[in-house]
């Protein structure tokens, strides 16, 4: 296997990872907020991980094109550079001695031992500045899903308390429940008569009410 192959497959698992993980911080967050267990909602895999793609699709977008922007203007340098370069030798010899003042700058200045202590240290303080800022905004990142699925909850307690929700039917369930969440085995409703909530199978469940309502649909995670 080509080491471009396995570079596209780390990069995969990696953000595959870090969709996951942002989805589950979010439910996980938004289903405490609401005292719902997420065991019994049973939420699989592919929900968890399409939750976290179509929560974080702006993000992802807005990163792709400050990165996309970003390149543009690195390419822009790197063109004008060489249209400079190619003007006369004089600005070649001016760049050869910029790289060359610059490379001195950051290169140990003998072959001691103790020289090259510094530079394996110099390198692992680098490195690890680098996983810092990494673990920094995958961090961040985590954080910022967490806080968007209980502010999610909390406008959905909002909702309720204002009477804008969807009303759900169990089959098995004489009265009706306000709708929760569901999971790919079961869902959870709220009697709000009695202050309780209910879990009930996915199967075999109505919903009562204008779905389509701007302001029930709203209410509806």
């Amino acid at each position: 296997m080509s080491s471009k192959a396995i570079d596209s497959a780390v990069a995969v698992t990696a953000i595959t990872a870090l969709v996951y993980g942002a989805s589950a911080a979010n439910v996980n967050s938004y289903l405490r907020e609401l005292s719902l267990d997420a065991d019994i909602l049973a939420i699989n895999f592919h929900q968890m991980l399409y939750r976290g793609f179509i929560n974080n699709l702006g993000e992802f977008l807005l990163f792709l094109f400050y990165g996309s922007v970003l390149l543009f203007i690195l390419s822009g340098a790197v063109i004008k550079l060489r249209a400079w370069l190619r003007i006369s030798i004089r600005n070649k010899r001016k760049y050869i001695e910029n790289i060359n003042y610059a490379v001195k700058l950051f290169r140990s200045g003998g072959k001691t031992k103790i020289h090259k202590k510094d530079l394996i240290f110099t390198h692992i303080v680098q490195r690890s500045g680098l996983l810092f800022v990494v673990l920094l905004a995958v961090t961040s990142f985590l954080a910022w899903n967490e806080q968007d699925g209980k502010q999610k909850a909390i406008k959905k307690k909002e909702n309720i308390a204002n009477g804008h929700y969807l009303l759900v039917k169990p089959l098995l369930h004489k009265e009706k429940l306000i709708y929760l969440y569901c999971g790919s085995i079961n869902c959870a409703g709220y009697n709000k008569t009695e202050g309780k909530v209910h879990y009930f199978p996915v199967k075999g469940i109505s919903f009562e009410g204008d779905i389509y309502k701007k302001d029930v649909y709203l209410a509806v995670e």
